[in-house]
């Protein structure tokens, strides 16, 4: 069966390409999710952020990021057991 890898980084020299197989890339996916839940829910959690926005940012802006809230919070949820059940395997 025929390896599938995934380039990280195709600007350098062909002599020195980064390479991750989809294994290695499915490892590290569950971290990703758990991060962004990670910094959603404390970005939304913390009322003095949105307090120093209000004249800096448009409202828009403010409502958009508010409105991720519950993704975060589904991220974090998921993305936690998920990373736990991929440490366990090790």
């Amino acid at each position: 069966m025929k390896n599938t890898y995934l380039v990280l980084c195709s600007f350098e020299k062909k002599s020195r390409k980064i390479i991750m197989t989809l294994h290695q890339l499915d490892l590290l996916f569950p971290f990703f999710v758990f991060g962004y839940g990670a910094v959603m829910c404390i970005v939304t959690s913390l009322p003095i952020l949105f307090a120093r926005a209000q004249g800096k940012v448009p409202q828009f802006m403010i409502d958009r990021v508010r409105a991720h809230e519950p993704l975060g919070w589904v991220c974090f949820l998921v993305g936690g057991v998920w990373s736990l059940q991929n440490l366990a395997q090790f």
